[in-house]
Order: structure tokens, then sequence, then C-alpha cells
């Protein structure tokens, strides 16, 4: 391919890494041999959405209300690392809850909550996983 030919979406697709390029000037003008019009660009591979578990608590479990809830989640992603501070932790009963991979909430209503915790990295991908806890009146 020469400098004046354009790469198709097929080329790019198999190409990683950072690339020189040659151009136009304003005017549609090619410069003159051995000048460059360069631009840098990035190209990176097709983003990953990240992984999300929670660890804490476990599915199906019973807690007592009136006490204190401990959440725990791990997230990683391919392209950010581990994506912790990130994670955005809801229940379906009580709404927004906070954020952080460890999330100690004071204490959650009697009934059945659904807690989900849900994360985004920098390119906007998102993941997400719940658990169904159920809160008893303590006696």
């Amino acid at each position: 391919m020469s400098d004046r030919q354009s790469a198709g979406p097929g080329v790019l697709r198999h190409l990683r890494g950072s690339f020189g390029t040659v151009g136009h000037d304003e005017r549609g003008r090619f410069p003159p041999e051995g000048r460059r019009l360069a631009e840098k660009i990035v190209i990176r591979p097709p983003n990953v959405p990240p992984t999300i578990a929670i660890t804490a608590p476990a599915d199906g479990v019973t807690l007592l209300s009136g006490r204190p809830v401990v959440l725990a989640a791990t997230a990683t992603d391919a392209e950010d690392g581990d994506l912790a501070a990130r994670i955005r932790w809801t229940s379906s009963r009580s709404g927004a809850l906070g954020t952080g991979g460890a999330l100690t909430v004071p204490m959650l209503p009697v009934g059945v909550h659904v807690l989900t915790a849900a994360v985004t990295d920098r390119d906007g991908a998102t993941a997400s996983a719940s658990v169904t806890v159920t809160l008893a009146a303590s006696t």
C-alpha cells in the first residue's frame, strides 16, 4: 500500500500499536517527497468489558436487620487493571448504597434485597453482578 492509499476497515482490524501517517494539507495537496504531514495514530484492540464478582454476602443468605452488612467484590479489566475503587453498589429496595470494593452498610430494611455491584471501564464498557439476600427482623 502506498502512502497515498487508505487502509480499509478490514486492514485496520488487524493492526495494533502506534503508526505514523502521511496526509494531505487543508487544500488536499500531498507534501513534497521527504516531507511529511505526520500524525500519530494509536490503534488499540477492541475494548473488552471488565469482570466483576461479588465475594460477600453470599447469594441466598439471610441476615438480621439492624446490623451492619458487609459488601465485597472484585473487578478487573484487561486494559485498566484493578477497578475495585470504581464499583458502585445498589439495592433493589434501598437504592444507591456506596462505592468501592469493600463497603459496610450500617443497616438495610427488612425484606428481600437484590444487591448489585456494577463497574464501568475507562472506555465505557460495563459489567455487573448481583446476589439476593433476605433481611429478617432481629428478635
